[in-house]
């Protein structure tokens, strides 16, 4: 099994964060330290040294049958950084697809060797003084684009999504809207203590 790691904040979403204790058995857990997302992105990639893992924010919604499905996407392109959930159009139009815009940190899926490089990516970068990182709605968003950009690497954007957003207040931009859904998420049921 793919190791699992799930960025949350201590003290928030307690709904969340024990809707994905009980179905994403051993998951490890990076707790926010110092109020910043960027910084508990940083850690989580670190957590994962030099072996693959998936990323998860803890708001993440899973699909039935999820840890079969995600393990046999991640079979398919085991040498790929793919995401498993998105809100573009072209989820309906296209499906499955590259795509080089990396954005939505939901739940994401980096190779072996990658973690490690992503992190001492963003460890130099400046988000409080970086112009182009301060205007970001999300600066861990901006990071991983550039720093695929940078090497010229594509992701893989896996239809229909794995995991959805729960319905709830986001804790990077508290004014964005609450519903921010995936358009290709089947799940037979919601969990309603997520709504």
């Amino acid at each position: 099994m793919t190791r699992r790691i799930v960025r949350a904040v201590r003290g928030k979403r307690l709904e969340c964060i024990a809707y994905l204790q009980n179905n994403l058995v051993g998951a490890e857990w990076c707790f926010d330290q110092i109020n910043s997302g960027w910084d508990t992105m940083i850690r989580a990639f670190e957590m994962a040294g030099g072996s693959a893992a998936v990323h998860f924010e803890d708001d993440a919604v899973l699909c039935d049958w999820f840890s079969e499905k995600l393990e046999a996407a991640i079979t398919e392109r085991p040498n790929t950084i793919i995401q498993f959930f998105s809100m573009r159009p072209e989820d309906l139009t296209v499906g499955s697809r590259w795509d080089d815009q990396f954005m939505n940190c939901q739940c994401f899926y980096v190779p072996a060797g990658l973690n490690g490089p992503l992190a001492e990516y963003m460890r130099s970068a400046d988000p409080v003084n970086d112009k182009r990182i301060a205007k970001c709605k999300d600066p861990s968003d901006w990071a991983i684009r550039q720093w695929m950009r940078d090497r010229r690497m594509r992701y893989w954007i896996h239809v229909p999504n794995l995991v959805d957003h729960a319905v709830t207040v986001s804790l990077i931009n508290p004014k964005r809207a609450r519903a921010r859904q995936s358009l290709t998420f089947q799940q037979a049921y919601a969990p309603s203590q997520l709504q």
